[in-house]
């Protein structure tokens, strides 16, 4: 996740490039990334995709949204938040509905796995409850920013959401 003058990755960056040291592997990301910080957060257990896109989302400047999960005493989480703060990034909690799905996989009722564009939000939706509230905080968050809901329930069901699926699409 790309913040002004920072990224933010999971962890896993260094499971998946155990060949370089981690002072290194930081060093390298830095200067092909061209930002002054790199902040690492946990990486969820039960997420083999270990993307930040799926548990933080910038706002704006040092601003970030994070899922609002039932369980604030989990270790990933309250690892998230220490991180954060130590890196002097403020969050706010935005909905969340993901928690009690049976599957690892299943990622509906990931509201924070949207795209963001110049001036469009495309936010996915999951005929869920928490639907209105998501569109609520996506407008409050972002004012100027149109909002289109896409119906995601099978997308979510193979893994991803609507940032994940478009992640590598350059225009």
């Amino acid at each position: 996740m790309r913040g002004q003058d920072y990224v933010m990755m999971t962890e896993k960056i260094f499971y998946e490039n155990k060949k370089y040291k981690e002072q290194a592997l930081e060093q390298e990301l830095l200067n092909l990334l061209q930002v002054k910080d790199l902040i690492i957060i946990p990486w969820e257990k039960g997420d083999w995709l270990g993307h930040s896109d799926g548990a933080v989302r910038v706002v704006s400047g040092r601003e970030v949204l994070i899922n609002d999960i039932a369980n604030k005493r989990n270790k990933d989480h309250q690892n998230l938040i220490k991180e954060l703060e130590y890196n002097g990034i403020s969050w706010s909690y935005f909905t969340s509905d993901y928690c009690n799905n049976k599957s690892g996989d299943d990622a509906r009722g990931l509201y924070l796995n949207y795209l963001e564009l110049e001036d469009f939000i495309f936010l996915p939706v999951f005929n869920r409850d928490k639907d209105i509230e998501a569109i609520d905080l996506v407008e409050k968050y972002f004012p100027t920013k149109k909002v289109v809901t896409i119906p995601a329930d099978d997308l979510a069901q193979s893994t991803g959401v609507i940032n994940c699926c478009t992640w590598n699409v350059l225009k």
